[in-house]
């Protein structure tokens, strides 16, 4: 249930809190989705590890973060170059 991103009444809370205390790679191998999508918007993944991420089993909510970031990182990176 939890991997599938359903959850009971209590399900996110505790990931939620667990996330605080995993290191980068325990949350982007966390069978929650949840812990995985905070994972894939932590600033502590770079620009070449979000780029090597596969997103082709992921739920949605990961891929749709992931894009996100994805997207922001390169329009950021975009502004730089422009600005030089």
């Amino acid at each position: 249930m939890r991997a599938a991103g359903e959850y009971d009444d209590y399900g996110p809370d505790l990931d939620l809190k667990s996330y605080l205390d995993l290191s980068l790679d325990a949350a982007l191998r966390s069978p929650s989705a949840l812990v995985r999508a905070l994972a894939v918007v932590d600033r502590r993944l770079g620009n070449r590890r979000l780029r090597a991420l596969s997103m082709k089993r992921e739920h949605s909510l990961v891929k749709t973060l992931h894009a996100a970031r994805y997207v922001e990182e390169f329009l950021r990176d975009a502004g730089r170059r422009r600005l030089r």
